[in-house]
């Protein structure tokens, strides 16, 4: 139901926006006036604008190459899990769609989001705190 009513919402604010004047749309309906009238390569020009500034940014500091290390890292991670994120598949599934949503979610921001990289960052540190938690109440389970 979330997804659908997310869905539906969006679809409401992309039909407002194209009704407005040209001068007043934003990037939503823009970009949806792109795909309606067929310019398809400006769109890829514009994601590829997009992968080119997020570069630049991971290019600034040292941090960038860390973020996207670790990001890439845990996509190798999350379908190919090991001791840890198998116990939290097994024990608590929810809890790992969600993780595997998170860093997905990471990805698809620093491609299609104007300020992906901080996105990213922002997902990637409450996965990385959901996976330190269960890490840390697994000591304190008393084993049988």
């Amino acid at each position: 139901m979330l997804v659908i009513g997310t869905i539906l919402l969006l679809a409401i604010v992309a039909m407002i926006d194209l009704h407005q004047p040209a001068e007043l749309q934003s990037h939503l309906g823009k970009n949806l006036n792109l795909i309606i009238n067929g310019n398809y390569r400006e769109m890829f020009y514009i994601i590829t604008r997009k992968l080119q500034m997020q570069s630049r940014v991971i290019n600034y500091t040292i941090f960038g190459w860390v973020l996207l290390g670790a990001l890439l890292a845990s996509l190798y991670v999350i379908f190919r899990p090991g001791k840890v994120l198998s116990g939290i598949r097994n024990t608590f599934p929810y809890i790992y769609k969600g993780l595997k949503g998170l860093i997905i979610a990471a990805v698809v921001a620093i491609i299609f989001n104007d300020s992906g990289l901080t996105a990213a960052a922002s997902l990637f540190i409450y996965s990385m705190l959901i996976i330190g938690y269960y890490h840390g109440e697994r000591r304190f389970i008393p084993t049988r």
